[in-house]
């Protein structure tokens, strides 16, 4: 029963410190116009969740999910998924 406790409570703590994340980054977006920011709350928030979690499965599901959610929701294009690094910013 215990180790059941310790899923759900890893759980819960790890969806909820990206949610709060999540709304961080929304309102950065929206007042500061800043796209600087984003990678780097995540990256805080999945600090935090793998110092105070069990295991690496949280940490690890945690950091995939961030980057997941970084790239649809705060790049450029917009709620797509862009992987392609064809269009690079430095040209020969």
């Amino acid at each position: 029963m215990g180790k059941k406790r310790q899923i759900i409570k890893d759980f819960l703590f790890t969806s909820g410190i990206l949610l709060i994340c999540f709304l961080l980054n929304l309102f950065v977006q929206f007042f500061f116009k800043s796209a600087t920011l984003v990678p780097m709350i995540f990256v805080l928030g999945v600090f935090f969740i793998s110092t105070r979690t069990q295991g690496y499965f949280w940490g690890i599901t945690a950091s995939l999910s961030s980057v997941l959610v970084v790239n649809f929701v705060f790049t450029v294009p917009y709620y797509e998924i862009d992987l392609d690094t064809t269009e690079c910013v430095f040209s020969a």
